[in-house]
């Protein structure tokens, strides 16, 4: 049909083709997508500091690739958010 098959989680230099695995079997495999898989690990900036960051690892992909050129922070922390807006209004 001309389209592609490839499965791509945000950047397009992380593909896998569902043509030629299942995507289930992409899914689960613990080895595709690793920067993904392993965001906890590689956090960086606020996020390192953060008692969240093993959970939230920098939030959605997209949103911090977008706006912080890198997987592994993101300036729209909705916890960093909520504790700037705190600390202003008791200013």
């Amino acid at each position: 049909s001309g389209r592609s098959a490839d499965v791509e989680p945000v950047s397009r230099s992380l593909r896998e083709n569902h043509r030629r695995r299942p995507l289930v079997d992409i899914w689960r495999d613990p080895d595709s997508f690793p920067r993904f898989r392993n965001k906890s690990a590689a956090l960086t900036g606020k996020c390192t500091k953060c008692p969240f960051g093993e959970v939230c690892k920098a939030g959605c992909s997209a949103m911090a690739l977008s706006q912080s050129g890198t997987l592994t922070e993101t300036p729209y922390c909705i916890r960093q958010l909520e504790q700037e807006k705190i600390i202003k209004e008791m200013i």
